[in-house]
C-alpha cells in the first residue's frame, strides 16, 4: 500500500477514536490532583460575593479530657467586611471568647470574658482601631480556612493579639503550646486524593496532605470537600508532636444575604457598653501605653506629641499587668526606638513595678540585649533587686539565658558577684 494511503488510513482511525471518546463522555484532560481540589475550594469562596460559615473544633486527650473546644461563625462580604465570633478555649488555659469585626475602615476586637464593666481598653477588653480594616482580608482568610483550618485561624488571631498586648509571649514563643500567626508562612506538601466518602448521602472528596510551617515536624491533615461545591465539610488535623487530632466541622452558605449592621463596629461598641473604654483608650496616656506594649513607634510619637505622660501607668491586671510604665512595657516588647524616645521624654529609668522589677530587669528577662545596653548607658541601676531578691542580671541568667544579654552586662563590668553587692561597696 502506498505511503500516502497508509497515512490517510491512520488519520481516519485516529479521528474515529476521538469521535468515539467524545460520544462516550470521556474527557481528554489532565488527571485531577489534590492541589486542584484545594484551588477549586478557594475559588468558590473567593468568587462568592459573600459567604457565611458555622464551624466547630474539638481536641480530646485519651482520657476524654477536652483540650480544645471552639465554636463560632464567620461572615464575609466583599473583600474586607467581616464578622467572626468564637467561644471556647485552646489547650485548657487560653480563653478564646472573642468577636472580630471590620467594616472595611474600622476594626474592633472584643474579649467577652471581662470581669467588670469598669475595665479599660488597655486591660484587654477591647481593641479599637479606627481607620484600619484589621488583620484579615478575604484572600488571606480563604486560604487559611481551606488549607489551615479554623483552629489555626482563631489561634493566630488570639496569639497575635497576645504578642501585641503581652510582650513576654513575643520574646518567648515557647510559652505558646501551638505555633500560630497570620504572619507565619505555610506550605502544603505530599497532597494526595484518597477514595471518595459519603456523608448524609452526599459524595465527599477526601484529601490527605501535610502542612509545613517551618517548625519541628509536619501537621497531618485529612480534609473532606463537597463533591459539587468543593466547600470544606470536615477536617482532622494532627499537629506536630501530638498523638490526637483536632476535628473540625463546617456548614457553608454562599452568597448569603448579610445585614450591613453585622459589620458595624460602632454598633457593637454601644451594645457592649464600651463607650467609656474607648474614650479612655483614645487619651494620649492610654495610646502611649498601647504603643509601648505593641511596639508601635508611630503611635508612640503621636501620643507623646499629644502630651502623653511618659511615666503614666497601666491600671488593671490584664494585659500585661497592673501599674506598669510605658518604659517597662517597651523594655519587654524590645522596641529600642520607643525606649529611646521615652527616656528622652523623661521616663524614669529606675521606676519599679509592684513586683519591684525595673525596666532593666524586664529587658533582661525578655532577652533584649540592645535595650539592656541602652538602659545601662542611660542611668539604669543594675544593683536594684525586686521583691524576690533578684537583680536584672539574675533574671537574665534564670529566664532562658541569652549569651548576647549576658555579654552586655559583662561589657559594663557587671558580674554575678558585683550585682549582689550594694552600690556603695563598688568603687
Amino acid at each position: 500500500m502506498p505511503l500516502r494511503e497508509v497515512l490517510k488510513s491512520k488519520k481516519q482511525i485516529f479521528l474515529a477514536l476521538i469521535i468515539g471518546i467524545q460520544l462516550s463522555g470521556v474527557k481528554l484532560s489532565a488527571v485531577e490532583s489534590a492541589d486542584d481540589l484545594l484551588h477549586k475550594s478557594e475559588d468558590a469562596l473567593v468568587k462568592a460575593q459573600s459567604f457565611s460559615v458555622e464551624y466547630s473544633a474539638e481536641l480530646r486527650s485519651g482520657s476524654e479530657q477536652v483540650w480544645l473546644a471552639l465554636q463560632g461563625k464567620l461572615s464575609f462580604k466583599g473583600d474586607d467586611h467581616y464578622f467572626l465570633t468564637n467561644v471556647g478555649n485552646m489547650f485548657l488555659v487560653f480563653p478564646a471568647n472573642n468577636i472580630w469585626v471590620s467594616d472595611g475602615k474600622n476594626f474592633l476586637e472584643i474579649k467577652l470574658w471581662r470581669n467588670q464593666e469598669s475595665e479599660l481598653i488597655q486591660s484587654g477588653v477591647a481593641d479599637w482601631d479606627p481607620g484600619r480594616p484589621g488583620p484579615l482580608s478575604k484572600q488571606q482568610c480563604v486560604k487559611r480556612i481551606v488549607r489551615d483550618g479554623f483552629t489555626f485561624l482563631v489561634a493566630a488571631l488570639v496569639f497575635d493579639n497576645m504578642n501585641k498586648t503581652k510582650p513576654m509571649f513575643k520574646s518567648r514563643p515557647g510559652l505558646l503550646p501551638y505555633s500560630a500567626s497570620l504572619e507565619q508562612p505555610s506550605s502544603v506538601t505530599n497532597a494526595q486524593i484518597l477514595a471518595d466518602d459519603s456523608i448524609s448521602g452526599k459524595v465527599i472528596r477526601h484529601i490527605n496532605y501535610g502542612i509545613d510551617r517551618g517548625t519541628n515536624g509536619l501537621e497531618k491533615v485529612d480534609l473532606w470537600l463537597d463533591a459539587k461545591s468543593f466547600l470544606p465539610i470536615k477536617r482532622v488535623t494532627v499537629p506536630p508532636h501530638m498523638s490526637e487530632g483536632i476535628t473540625e466541622n463546617y456548614s457553608f452558605v454562599l452568597n448569603a444575604k448579610l445585614n450591613p449592621s453585622l459589620f458595624d463596629a460602632k454598633r457593637l461598641i454601644h451594645e457592649q457598653k464600651l463607650e467609656q473604654q474607648i474614650a479612655e483608650a483614645e487619651k494620649p496616656d492610654s495610646r502611649l501605653l498601647k504603643a509601648a506594649t505593641g511596639g508601635d513607634e508611630a503611635l508612640a510619637i503621636e501620643a507623646l506629641k499629644a502630651g502623653a505622660n511618659p511615666n503614666a501607668r497601666t491600671l488593671l491586671f490584664e494585659q500585661p499587668g497592673p501599674n506598669l510604665t510605658s518604659l517597662m512595657l517597651a523594655s519587654m516588647s524590645g522596641n529600642l526606638k520607643i525606649v529611646e524616645r521615652l527616656v528622652k521624654a523623661g521616663a524614669e529609668v529606675n521606676a519599679a513595678a509592684p513586683s519591684g522589677a525595673t525596666p532593666l530587669e524586664f529587658a533582661a528577662m525578655s532577652r533584649h540585649s540592645e535595650v539592656v545596653a541602652f538602659l545601662l548607658s542611660n542611668g539604669a541601676n543594675s544593683h536594684l533587686k525586686d521583691k524576690s531578691g533578684y537583680t536584672a542580671l539574675d533574671m537574665a541568667k534564670m529566664n532562658s539565658p541569652n549569651e548576647n544579654v549576658l555579654d552586655v552586662f559583662h561589657k559594663f563590668g557587671l558580674t554575678e558577684t558585683q550585682t549582689n553587692k550594694s552600690p556603695s561597696s563598688l568603687k
